[in-house]
């Protein structure tokens, strides 16, 4: 049997491929409830920055952080029609699909890495679903059956951007888990619970991420003895490092998490 120098010589290949390290490229979903912080977290990735704002929200977010604006390259604001209006998420969607695509292939051809943010993967979804799903006889969004379409359009941001080594960072909101349970009358009924999930509707997102990070808030009591919110940033994915599953941490950003990963062997 030829060795591995020997069968690369056949087929022209002159050295093994490279080590991959997240700073080729990380993909990264931050995901929790309203206000604890996932756009922040995002806007720490090192730019240029291209963001595509589907919640109306980032903007705010930047007021509140000194000097991001000289990072951001581009800045792209949508507005996801309400109803699953097809006709009005088409051109919204074909708008979106011709930014973001554009500017990964800009950035590739002119050599550059930076950071594409997508807030939110669950806004962008539904715009998604809206404008590709094909629609039943009464014009409703047809069942999960008919999501492919849908699917591979979503997909398409995450692989392009590890293809193209880009940063891509996608916060998703938190929806309540109901459960089935047991009602007086002995039929079973569902409840809402306090528990979160990641409402990223499409799976692609946890399969195709490198690093997912579960944002919420708890209270800590201060020195001063007041009560307050504080921010807790749970690694639930980390492709780069599985060693980090798990971890928490109070304070995290872009240069945090590389020092985490880097840090395991």
């Amino acid at each position: 049997m030829p060795s591995i120098e020997e069968v690369r010589a056949l087929i022209g290949a002159k050295e093994p491929p490279p080590i991959w390290t997240p700073k080729d490229g990380l993909i990264a979903v931050p995901w929790g409830p309203e206000g604890c912080g996932k756009t922040r977290f995002a806007l720490t990735f090192p730019g240029p920055l291209v963001i595509h704002d589907l919640e109306g929200n980032v903007e705010e977010t930047m007021s509140t952080m000194p000097g991001i604006r000289e990072n951001v390259a581009a800045y792209y604001k949508y507005s996801v029609p309400i109803l699953a209006d097809k006709n009005a998420s088409k051109p919204i969607w074909e708008e979106f699909k011709k930014n973001f695509h554009g500017a990964v292939e800009k950035f590739r051809k002119a050599g550059v890495t930076g950071t594409h943010i997508v807030d939110s993967g669950t806004r962008v979804w539904e715009l998604i679903r809206y404008a590709v799903v094909p629609l039943d006889d009464d014009g409703r969004v047809r069942s999960a059956w008919y999501y492919a379409p849908g699917n591979d359009a979503y997909a398409a941001m995450f692989y392009k951007c590890r293809d193209y080594k880009q940063n891509l960072v996608v916060p998703c909101r938190a929806s309540n888990v109901w459960e089935k349970t047991a009602s007086d009358s002995g039929k079973d009924k569902m409840e809402k619970t306090s528990r979160l999930e990641a409402d990223w509707k499409d799976p692609t997102t946890a399969y195709l991420a490198s690093v997912i990070v579960e944002l919420s808030t708890k209270l800590v009591r201060g020195k001063d003895g007041k009560v307050d919110n504080a921010r807790v940033y749970k690694v639930k994915k980390c492709t780069p490092n599985e060693a980090l599953k798990k971890e928490e941490f109070d304070m995290l950003d872009y240069d945090t998490l590389i020092a985490a990963i880097e840090s395991y062997e």
